[in-house]
């Protein structure tokens, strides 16, 4: 266990139960939750390389909208933009 994490829990500690409790399901919920998007994102690696490769083809063919219309916040052109690896 981490200094940090120590520190945290013999904070937690004073807590009345009620809200230690609060702060226990707190943090199991979101470590189940990391698990959970760290399990999704790692099986879903081909498809995600692939809905890229189709969306950066689809642009440069021009089969792409324009953002202006659909998003109030101002996009770098594309020019001034980090060009990305192949």
């Amino acid at each position: 266990m981490t200094h940090q994490l120590e520190i945290a829990f013999k904070k937690a500690s004073k807590l009345p139960e009620r809200e230690q409790n609060t702060i226990a399901r707190w943090l199991i919920e979101e470590i189940n939750s990391d698990a959970k998007w760290d399990k999704l994102f790692a099986n879903s690696e081909d498809q995600l390389e692939t809905l890229a490769k189709n969306a950066l083809k689809n642009f440069d063919n021009d089969k792409t909208d324009k953002l202006d219309h659909y998003c109030p916040v101002k996009i770098a052109p594309v020019e001034a933009q980090v060009p990305l690896p192949s």
